[in-house]
């Protein structure tokens, strides 16, 4: 690189023109994404604030005569099963399934 005699602080003002102007787009892109950054959270802010708490909770109980879990959809509000699975029909089957086992094997025996 040749320095022009006439002006020898040429270079070091181009060299600092440039990082000047670094600077600035780096800024603007800072400034841009904070941007976003507020929207989004903002975004997150209002869907936290539409959502609401679940319409129902799970409770969980053992069955120690079938030995199972077995799973209860409850409404809290009442405190009624709205479903279980398995469904109590089959659970009634199942008991009814090992009462004939028990006699079946009490009669072989």
């Amino acid at each position: 690189m040749a320095i022009d005699a006439a002006d020898p602080t040429r270079p070091v003002r181009q060299a600092t023109r440039v990082a000047a102007a670094d600077a600035e787009r780096a800024a603007a892109r800072r400034a841009e994404v904070k941007a976003k950054t507020a929207a989004e959270a903002a975004r997150i802010r209002e869907r936290t604030a539409e959502a609401r708490p679940p319409a129902h909770s799970i409770a969980l109980r053992h069955d120690a005569e079938l030995n199972r879990v077995i799973v209860e959809v409850v409404d809290p509000a009442t405190g009624a099963v709205v479903r279980s699975i398995p469904p109590e029909e089959v659970v009634h089957m199942f008991r009814a399934i090992r009462r004939v086992q028990g006699q079946l094997l009490d009669e072989e025996a």
